[in-house]
């Protein structure tokens, strides 16, 4: 038995790829979870065996939370290891019991669904004792603080609702993805962002629950496809503390196509989280999506003016602590408070200076993304704005770049710069 992947399975499993439809069939087999303390912390851990592989995954929350933990159940991993088990061609055999109503749901409506729009995907057989209700909860509401634009949206529309029983007990920060990239996690983005989560809920008065587990890092996955999966196993490890968890979705305008079941195996998970997030569901704990109908452009907008959100936005893909200014979400925020002329109540979180004394050079990205189709979805709104108060010079640089690179003429040009360059400076 060995205890790791080898770095070509490491690399696929991390980039979301599958195994050859001819592959044989493995066992991916989930142990019976148990319980250690270690200090303040209480860990959850579990033996699971991929084929010839034993890993062990660990859920790490503070002590005061041992009770709500579900030792007995395995429903957290069969939901966190679902996806992989169907790229990666393995049945799925679980010595710890499983909720049947749960397990009905994923034979019957989400694992069909995926499998007839992505054939290469593969059904895996379920096996496990089944009990016939799902584990004991205390009820409570809750959701993610990431902080990030769905994060903080979900978080303010649920305390601001009219209807007290979905405002919120708790929130919680997880770490079952987000921080891992090739099977290694970026320890100090994590507690940076922890940091941010923290002083966020004890201005405003939330009570936060910090989860840390090796999950990604023991079997890694690609987390833009899979984090849906990811999260709603963080999700059930507590599940003897939800009785409704509301999921802060990214929104079907912030895919070009909305909802999608085709080809799912290349999408986000979040394509198809109408039919994924009820079929995660149990009677006991309802997982709720928040958010769906707004764009990210409408979620920036509606932050725009919320206190917390000048304070503690963090939306960076490169740093845990601020925001980094360059990254894509980093762009996409600046230019959309930028059209909402909103700017100047984000200092705290962004170098507001800096994209005003660089605007022609971000203006030329935004038209670039525009050009180039890339992100255009998430950027037509910003774009439709503040292309009035762009450079006309700048715009036609990038109009002629685009048009030199990408278009009819751009081959043969470039075909004639190698050809030119290596007259000059062939050897003689």
């Amino acid at each position: 038995m060995m205890n790791c992947f080898s770095p070509d399975e490491i690399q696929r499993m991390s980039e979301g790829g599958l195994v050859s439809p001819s592959a044989a069939v493995r066992q991916l087999i989930i142990g019976r979870p148990w319980v250690e303390m270690e200090g303040e912390s209480v860990v959850q851990k579990c033996r699971v065996f991929l084929g010839n592989i034993e890993r062990e995954i660990s859920f790490r929350v503070h002590k005061i939370y041992a009770d709500y933990l579900c030792p007995d159940w395995g429903d957290a991993y069969l939901i966190g290891l679902l996806n992989l088990a169907m790229r990666e061609r393995c049945d799925i055999r679980s010595e710890a019991v499983l909720t049947g109503e749960l397990v009905h749901q994923l034979k019957t409506e989400l694992i069909p669904a995926l499998v007839k729009y992505a054939p290469r995907l593969y059904a895996p057989s379920i096996t496990a004792d089944m009990a016939d209700e799902p584990p004991p909860s205390a009820g409570k509401t809750g959701t993610g603080c990431s902080c990030g634009i769905d994060s903080l949206y979900a978080i303010k529309c649920l305390s601001e609702s009219d209807i007290p029983s979905i405002h919120l007990d708790y929130l919680a920060i997880n770490n079952v993805g987000a921080y891992t990239n090739g099977g290694k996690s970026d320890g100090r983005r994590y507690a940076d962002n922890v940091a941010n989560a923290r002083a966020f809920a004890a201005r405003y008065g939330y009570k936060l629950i910090v989860t840390d587990s090796n999950f990604s890092e023991a079997f890694p996955q690609n987390h833009y496809k899979t984090h849906l999966y990811s999260s709603c196993f963080a999700i059930h490890m507590l599940g003897g503390l939800w009785g409704r968890y509301y999921y802060a979705s990214s929104g079907y305008d912030n895919m070009q196509d909305g909802f999608k079941l085709t080809n799912n195996e290349s999408d986000a998970a979040d394509r198809y989280d109408l039919i994924a997030l009820p079929s995660f569901s149990t009677s006991r704990l309802r997982i709720c999506n928040q958010g769906p109908p707004a764009s990210r452009f409408e979620k920036t907008k509606s932050l725009a003016d919320y206190e917390p959100a000048k304070h503690y936005l963090n939306v960076c893909l490169r740093q845990g602590a601020g925001n980094c200014g360059y990254c894509p979400k980093c762009m996409r925020t600046l230019w959309a408070l930028d059209a909402l002329d909103k700017l100047s109540g984000f200092y705290d979180v962004f170098d507001v200076g800096n994209y005003q004394e660089n605007h022609d050079y971000y203006m030329r990205l935004l038209y670039r993304s525009y050009l180039n189709g890339f992100d255009h979805h998430l950027n037509d709104e910003s774009w439709r704005i503040l292309k009035r108060r762009a450079c006309l010079l700048s715009m036609c640089y990038e109009r002629v770049f685009s048009w030199l690179r990408f278009g009819a003429i751009g081959a043969p040009l470039r075909w004639a710069y190698r050809l030119v360059r290596r007259r000059l400076i062939a050897p003689r």
